[in-house]
């Protein structure tokens, strides 16, 4: 990571030593003998240099260029660009006769992708997810149109004419309409690309520097004009064509990335600096990096505790780290927001407490009026249905004394019925959302009547073999049923064993009574009830009268 130095000031400095580095190959390449093995050595030097000078710089764009999509066509621009050189270098040191020539025209597959790439490229910025529309790939066709040309000209040489013949054509050739079509779509290609990413661009109109990708296309028609009448001051160009071609369309991406053009992660530590964040960055060795204006002193030993866990630097202010690549982020969290609704909740729930029909009221005044109708309905009819407990209840706590004889017996009974109005209200509420139930919801219902019994001086025991889902309605009718059996009983009844199941995919409650002396079966709406009586001991089954289930 850099230090404090100016991001830009860096990248200047590192453009200049760029720059200076292709001058000193190409003032190497002109001092050198042009004949001899010193020659061969300057000319493999001096490829080597372009190839490794465009390594460099495709590595820092690499490392540069933060979007996925964009990052990958400039690379490719790169790659095309070595390709180039790779060929021009083996063109006459390896080959000869035709390959030379194909060679040639192969140098025109990298010529023509190099523009499309950047344009698609510059078609990824600007956008949120800065990812290409794969609608753009149709454009792979002209250029595949444009290179099939060229490579397969001494077919139709329409874009080189050889007026001399083949043998000579090195040196007697003219340029075809493949050729122009090609420079068309070239140049076109990156005029259109820096326009999008002018026109796409985030930056301010009013920036001076925004303009300066344009001046490149005037650098490239004077090298061009440059290169056809000659070179000038030396005996050879200092420049030959692929090199000044790789080295203008790196000039122009460096331009866009250093305008802002083609967004980059180069200048993010000034807004970071700058930002409202209480935040901080280290390297690996827990040294502070960058360190925002906001940022809260931090010692080393709360660095080393906040590597496994927040910690807390006083009661309003959390320190947090995380880990980036090449050392870590520490940053504060400022939850006196949070403390103070804590708080204020905390003294809400403190008046709140014990208050459910005040909750109850507030809770009716959010709901819709439909909805607040429809609960006033529910309830009345849960009430409706559990009224007959409720008065029983009503009759056996009037009047009673903790001195009274019937005192324990009668807060059992009143004990078994409400357990009842709690557990039938349930399942009148569940039934109204559901329309049907596990076959479990039914036992624990009958548990919890049961524990009640136990205490009342019954002895109780519950099992269930199997589960299936049930009808609301149905389990509701169950409930019912078991109710009004025991209720009938209950002065009587001394021992019940109850078994809730399922026979043939339908469930069956089973019920076996000890003390009844003469029970007589009720009759209980929508259930089917078997009873028989054996030992002093009655055994009553219900099942549903339907197929229901």
């Amino acid at each position: 990571m850099m230090g404090k130095e100016s991001v830009f000031q860096r990248s200047k400095q590192n453009i200049a030593i760029y720059c200076a580095a292709i001058a000193f190959v190409a003032l190497v390449r002109e001092v050198m003998p042009t004949e001899g093995g010193i020659s061969i050595f300057a000319g493999l030097f001096n490829s080597l240099a372009y190839l490794g000078l465009i390594l460099i710089w495709g590595y820092s764009v690499m490392q540069r260029i933060q979007s996925k999509d964009m990052r990958r066509w400039l690379m490719g621009v790169s790659a095309l660009m070595l390709v180039w050189l790779l060929m021009r270098m083996v063109k006459y040191r390896y080959f000869e006769g035709v390959i030379v020539r194909y060679l040639w025209y192969g140098f025109y597959i990298p010529l023509t992708l190099i523009p499309l790439f950047f344009f698609f490229g510059a078609l990824c910025a600007g956008r949120k997810e800065q990812v290409l529309s794969k609608k753009w790939y149709v454009l792979f066709i002209p250029a595949a149109v444009l290179i099939s040309g060229i490579l397969t000209n001494d077919f139709h040489q329409h874009a080189f004419c050889f007026s001399a013949g083949l043998a000579n054509w090195e040196k007697d050739y003219s340029y075809g309409i493949l050729y122009y079509a090609d420079s068309f779509w070239i140049y076109g290609l990156f005029i259109a690309g820096v326009c999008v990413l002018f026109w796409r661009s985030k930056i301010p109109r009013s920036r001076k520097r925004i303009g300066l990708p344009f001046i490149w296309f005037p650098i490239a028609i004077s090298y061009v004009i440059y290169y056809a009448t000659g070179p000038y001051f030396f005996p050879r160009r200092l420049l030959e064509m692929p090199e000044a071609y790789c080295f203008i369309m790196i000039g122009l991406l460096e331009t866009c990335i250093q305008t802002g053009l083609i967004p980059s992660n180069m200048g993010y530590h000034h807004i970071f600096m700058a930002s409202s964040v209480s935040a901080q960055i280290t390297d690996q060795e827990g040294k502070p990096v960058f360190t925002s204006k906001n940022a809260v002193p931090i010692s080393d030993s709360q660095r080393k505790q906040t590597e496994n866990e927040a910690v807390f630097i006083d009661e309003n202010t959390v320190l947090k780290c995380g880990a980036i690549h090449g050392g870590r982020v520490y940053w504060t969290d400022d939850v006196r927001s949070i403390n103070q609704l804590n708080k204020r909740l905390g003294e809400i729930g403190k008046n709140l407490a014990g208050e459910n029909e005040l909750l109850q009221a507030e809770s009716r005044l959010v709901n819709q009026r439909a909805k607040t109708a429809r609960q006033i309905r529910l309830y009345d009819s849960i009430t409706a249905l559990v009224t007959p407990q409720l008065e029983e209840i009503g009759i056996l706590v009037s009047g009673l004394k903790p001195e009274s004889p019937d005192f324990y017996k009668n807060m059992s009974h009143a004990c078994v019925l409400n357990a009842y109005v709690k557990r039938r209200s349930n399942l009148a509420l569940l039934s109204q959302k559901l329309e049907c139930l596990s076959l479990d919801e039914l036992f624990l219902c009958i548990r919890e009547s049961a524990d009640y019994l136990t205490q009342y001086g019954i002895l109780c025991s519950v099992w269930q073999k199997g589960t299936c889902q049930v009808s609301s309605h149905r389990i509701e009718q169950f409930y019912e049923g078991f109710e009004s059996v025991v209720e009938g009983v209950l002065p009587a009844l001394t021992v019940l064993l109850i078994t809730l199941g399922v026979e043939n995919g339908k469930p069956f409650l089973k019920l076996s009574m000890e003390g009844l002396n003469g029970f007589l079966p009720y009759t209980v709406e929508g259930l089917s009830m078997e009873y028989q009586e054996q030992d002093g001991t009655a055994f009553l089954k219900l099942t549903g009268r339907d197929g229901d289930s």
